[in-house]
C-alpha cells in the first residue's frame, strides 16, 4: 500500500516547477507545482488544511516535455520543450510561443529559398541553411529566463547561436554565441 499523499503518473518525472499563474478565477495557489512526465503536464493540489501536503494532481496539458533541462519559469508562466516547440503553460494553459518560427523551420521547407527567407526574416538573420530545425535544436537546449529585461534565451551548446524570443513583444532572434551551461 502506498503512503498517504503518493502519488503515480506512469511515466518518467522529467522536471517538478512552481506554478506563480492562477489556475482559473479564484484558484491562485490551489496547485502551486507543475510535474513535466513523459505522458503530459500534471498540476499538484496542496492540502487546504495547511498541513503541506499534496492531495491531489490533475492533468494540465497532454503536450510532452521531451527536454527536462528546457524548463524554466518565467513572469509569464513555466516554458517547456515539445516536439512540436516551446510551449507556455500559464495557469492551465499551454500555448505554443515558436509556433512562428518552429511551423516554418522543417527541413522540407529549407529546401525552398522563400520558406528560408521568411524564417530569416522572423528571427533577423541573412542565413540559416546550415542550422538544424528549432524542434531539433531545442532537444538539447537548456532555457534561461532574464527578468530585468523579459528575455528569454534558447541554448544549445552544440551550436554558436542561440534563439531569443522577447516576451514582451512576442517577437524572436538569434544571437551570435555558444553557451554550454547556465549560471544560476
Amino acid at each position: 500500500i502506498p503512503a498517504k499523499s503518493t502519488y503515480s503518473f506512469d511515466a518518467d518525472i522529467l522536471a517538478v516547477y512552481s506554478n506563480t499563474v492562477a489556475v482559473s478565477q479564484g484558484q491562485f495557489g490551489q496547485h502551486p507545482l507543475y510535474v513535466f512526465t513523459g505522458n503530459g503536464v500534471w498540476l499538484m493540489g496542496v492540502d487546504a488544511s495547511g498541513a503541506g501536503s499534496y492531495t491531489t494532481q490533475v492533468p494540465c496539458s497532454r503536450e510532452i516535455c521531451n527536454n527536462g533541462k528546457g524548463v524554466t519559469t518565467t513572469m509569464q508562466g513555466v516554458v517547456f520543450p515539445t516536439s512540436m516547440g516551446l510551449m507556455l503553460v500559464n495557469g492551465a494553459q499551454a500555448v505554443n510561443i515558436s509556433a512562428d518560427i518552429a511551423g516554418l523551420d522543417t527541413p522540407e521547407l529549407r529546401k525552398s529559398g522563400d520558406a528560408v527567407e521568411r524564417i530569416c526574416g522572423i528571427v533577423g538573420k541573412e542565413s540559416i541553411r546550415n542550422r538544424v530545425t528549432f524542434t531539433e535544436y531545442l532537444q538539447n537546449a537548456f532555457v534561461a529566463f532574464d527578468h530585468n529585461t523579459n528575455l528569454l534565451y534558447v541554448c544549445n551548446g552544440e551550436y554558436d547561436y542561440v534563439y531569443v524570443y522577447n516576451m514582451t513583444s512576442g517577437a524572436w532572434s538569434t544571437a551570435d554565441g555558444r553557451y554550454t551551461e547556465l549560471v544560476k
